[in-house]
């Protein structure tokens, strides 16, 4: 399969058709194939934010100020454009329907949600030394994900781009939390 540089390979419980129609500017110019794979769906698409909150709200059937909310409680790092129009990309779909799993399947609440955010192990996903671990708030207060107290962070964590960080990508996939917190022993 021939795909565009800026495209990946992701796994999406997200309605074909439409990405189909927010793919269509790529599709003239490679061959972007959409393959069923029992419940989920594998599907070449762009990294970079470019779908509106209205599109993501009507696609997993959810309010513009829910979205808005779990921005505001930190639990969804946006994208804005330099007018302020939140753009989002396919990861913050997937992140945007697993918090909303989180909710209705395991019965947690936007509190209990970002503390067990805040008890990822972000030394362990992120090499850092013992002496930085133990200047970090975030290790040294685990009541909210370090991409909340960035302005507070010491060392390489202040200046990288959380979006980019891969303790942020982890936290975004739901379904391997529990294990990410096994790895560090705190369940």
């Amino acid at each position: 399969m021939l795909v565009c540089s800026n495209f990946k390979i992701i796994k999406s419980q997200i309605d074909v058709n439409f990405w189909r129609k927010t793919c269509q500017s790529c599709i003239s110019k490679y061959r972007i194939l959409l393959y069923p794979l029992q419940t989920h769906v594998i599907i070449a698409l762009e990294q970079n934010p470019k779908l509106k909150i209205g599109e993501v709200a009507r696609q997993l059937d959810i309010a513009v100020e829910t979205i808005r909310m779990y921005e505001r409680e930190g639990l969804l790092l946006v994208h804005k454009t330099e007018a302020g129009q939140r753009l989002f990309s396919v990861s913050d779909v997937h992140w945007i329907s697993c918090i909303r799993r989180l909710i209705t399947e395991r019965g947690l609440n936007l509190e209990g949600i970002r503390r067990m955010l805040a008890l990822l192990p972000c030394w362990a996903l992120k090499p850092c030394s013992e002496t930085e671990r133990n200047n970090c708030p975030a290790y040294l207060n685990a009541t909210k994900p370090c991409w909340m107290i960035k302005a507070r962070l010491s060392g390489n964590c202040q200046t990288l781009d959380c979006h980019a960080c891969s303790v942020y990508q982890s936290a975004r996939h739901c379904d391997n939390l529990k294990a990410l917190l096994h790895k560090a022993q705190i369940v």
